[in-house]
């Protein structure tokens, strides 16, 4: 019998050296923020809408932009729009929060908690408080 040496598929890497830098794919093929940026604001509207509000330089140089890759100073939203946006989720959060209250008394107190919940949480959070509404028999006659 011979013996037969198996390479893995895997790449060759030692955890005790620091890794190389980061290299953009040729021709263009990764598909950019926007998807991160995306997924990142509906988890948390609030803190997606206030990353990179009040900074007044890049900390680092800024990376070479690839054909077709939008510019850097494209990727910043401007204060207004940051605040419009923050208004309105917290808005739309305390509507939200008023109407799950477990009774109508309490509207706006639940209403209230929806505007911290819905923006530092998002739907996450609102699905939780809606949870927490449903298993709360506080002014429900059963």
């Amino acid at each position: 019998m011979s013996q037969h040496q198996y390479q893995s598929i895997l790449p060759n890497f030692d955890v005790f050296t620091p890794r190389g830098p980061v290299r953009n794919p040729p021709g263009g093929q990764m598909l950019g923020v926007t998807p991160r940026r995306a997924a990142s604001f509906m988890l948390n509207p609030g803190m997606a809408a206030m990353r990179g509000l009040g900074e007044d330089a890049p900390a680092a140089p800024p990376a070479p932009v690839m054909p077709g890759a939008p510019a850097a100073d494209k990727e910043k939203i401007p204060v207004w729009l940051a605040v419009t946006v923050l208004g309105a989720v917290g808005f739309l959060s305390y509507e939200i929060g008023s109407a799950m209250a477990p009774s109508g008394g309490k509207k706006t107190t639940w209403g209230l908690w929806g505007i911290p919940v819905g923006l530092f949480t998002g739907p996450l959070g609102l699905g939780a408080m809606a949870i927490l509404s449903n298993h709360t028999t506080v002014g429900r006659r059963g």
